[in-house]
This record gives structure tokens, C-alpha cells and sequence, in this order.
């Protein structure tokens, strides 16, 4: 298994950590940046970013959308890029 490994910087200071897959195969949020998902697949997560403006909607594990903010709750994922 493939863990895949995310720094972020939070107000200052960079927070580092790793992602697991809940699953074998599904598109799951990070737990921080509404942003960022990944893509695991046979348990290897994949990390990747909505484009520009758009945020990961994690309300279905087997389809990776994204959508504008106003249509996706986002709870304690309240970081994104910049």
C-alpha cells in the first residue's frame, strides 16, 4: 500500500501528515483543504486539486466533482489554495 504524504502551511506554520485510504478504490476529501482530494484506487492514494475556484464534494465516494463553494459544505475542511 502507497501512502501518500501532504505538508500544508496553516496560519504560519506547516502541518504534515499522510492520507489512507478508507477505502480500496473511491475519491475521498482531505481532511483540511476543500480543495484537495484523492483518488485511491487498489489503496494507493492519488492526490489532486479542483481547478480554480471550485472545491471537492464529498458526498458520493465513487464520482470525483467539484463544484463552487455555494453548493458544497465543506465542515472543517476550511482551508484551499491560493
Amino acid at each position: 500500500m502507497t501512502i501518500t504524504y501532504f505538508a500544508i502551511n496553516i496560519s504560519g506554520r506547516e502541518v504534515t501528515g499522510q492520507f489512507r485510504c478508507p477505502e480500496k478504490t473511491g475519491y475521498f476529501p482531505d481532511p483540511v483543504q476543500c480543495d484537495l482530494y484523492y483518488k485511491c484506487k487498489q489503496g494507493e492514494a492519488e492526490e489532486i486539486l479542483c481547478p480554480d475556484g471550485l472545491v471537492f464534494d464529498d458526498g458520493n465516494p465513487s464520482q470525483a466533482r467539484c463544484d463552487i463553494p455555494a453548493n458544497v459544505e465543506c465542515g472543517d475542511r476550511k482551508e484551499l489554495r491560493e
